[in-house]
Formats: structure tokens, sequence, C-alpha cells
């Protein structure tokens, strides 16, 4: 048996063992966030920020474009002084504004909402 009938057969199982962990991890992860309470902060936005979602993708290396698609994350800082940084959707990322307050409702890890305050609604 040589290098690549071993490979032949390695690979596949290789990949079926990753998937399995993936998606093992994903269901992990749902299951946590079903079961961890709604947390809503009033955060002053004090970052925002696009990533491609592709790892290595960047408009520096030419491995993205308009196209490409993208995770939008938000951190804040609570009147507690706490730092959370959240992944939004676009929606949520494009009201949002840098030095405004705003309601940001999350369950574990996942979004639920976001709603700009009424006193900075009316600053722009």
């Amino acid at each position: 048996m040589d290098i690549y009938e071993i490979l032949i057969y390695a690979i596949p199982v290789l990949l079926a063992v990753g998937a399995v962990f993936y998606i093992g991890r994903k269901i992990f992860r749902w299951s946590e966030n079903n079961h961890s309470e709604l947390i809503k902060y009033e955060l002053k936005i004090t970052e925002k920020k696009e990533k491609y979602a592709l790892l290595g993708a960047s408009a520096a290396n030419g491995l993205s474009n308009e196209a490409s698609p993208k995770r939008y994350y938000l951190t804040g800082v609570t009147k507690d002084g706490k730092t959370v940084k959240c992944q939004v959707p676009y929606n949520a990322f494009d009201r949002a504004r840098e030095g405004h307050t705003c309601l940001i409702a999350m369950q574990g890890t996942r979004f639920i909402s976001f709603e700009r305050l009424e006193e900075d609604e009316a600053n722009g």
C-alpha cells in the first residue's frame, strides 16, 4: 500500500470527522443559546467593525469584493462600564452610530433585537 492509496481512504474519513465536529459544535451553541436568559444591554456604541466571513479575505490581498459575505460587529460600553461586543445583522449595523446609545437584546451569543433610544434619534 503506497501513500496515494492511504490518502484516498484517509481524506474522506478526515472530512467526515471534521463535518461531525463542526455540526456538533453548532448544535451545542444553538442549545446553549436556547437555555440562556434574554439580556438587554443599554450600550453607548464605541466601535463598528465589519469583517469578511472568508478566512484571509481582505481588500489588501485581493480575496474580497463588494459581493463577499461580511460579518458585522458592534462594541459598546454599558452604564456600569462593562464592554460588550456582539455580532449583528447589517440592518442593525447600518442604523447604529458611534457615540449614540442603543438597546441591544441578546440571548447567549444570539442577537435578538436592536433599538436606537429616542433621545439619540433627534440628534441624527
